[in-house]
């Protein structure tokens, strides 16, 4: 298609807007998969997404609404201030390398999003090693 939109054109929503659905009771059993890029103003990110959280989530929205909103992380650069902003925010290391993924997120990140050819190929001991210590791997 040269250029052309299809129909009907509709934008992408905000965070903002999916913190609002995920807050309503009949969307209680959704997990959110934040998938976060190394960003300029981290700790400007960080209070900007703590602010959406407490607007949508209500007086308990840390025990209710943040334990369901996973950030997903490329660099570790970002972990420190999401600990300090968002702690009971679940993360995960999203990327290509089993190899990666453990030397150096995996104490902090109890989930793991690996590309699947690379679990094809060498994640089945990665996966077990996983499992045994009660992380969740997803592809």
């Amino acid at each position: 298609m040269s250029g052309r939109r299809r129909s009907p054109q509709q934008p992408l929503a905000t965070f903002s807007e999916l913190v609002a659905l995920l807050a309503k009771p009949e969307h209680q059993h959704i997990t959110l998969l934040v998938n976060l890029r190394i960003a300029q103003r981290v700790s400007e990110l960080f209070e900007n997404l703590r602010a959406a959280l407490a607007a949508h989530g209500g007086p308990d929205w840390e025990a209710q609404l943040a334990p369901r909103v996973l950030l997903g992380f490329w660099s570790q650069l970002d972990i420190k201030y999401a600990k300090a902003t968002l702690p009971r925010c679940p993360r995960a290391y999203v990327g290509w390398g089993t190899m990666i993924g453990e030397r150096n997120f995996w104490d902090e990140c109890m989930v793991f999003a690996i590309d699947y050819p690379v679990l094809r190929f060498e994640g089945r001991k990665f996966v077990d090693k996983c499992h045994a210590a009660g992380k969740t791997v997803v592809a």
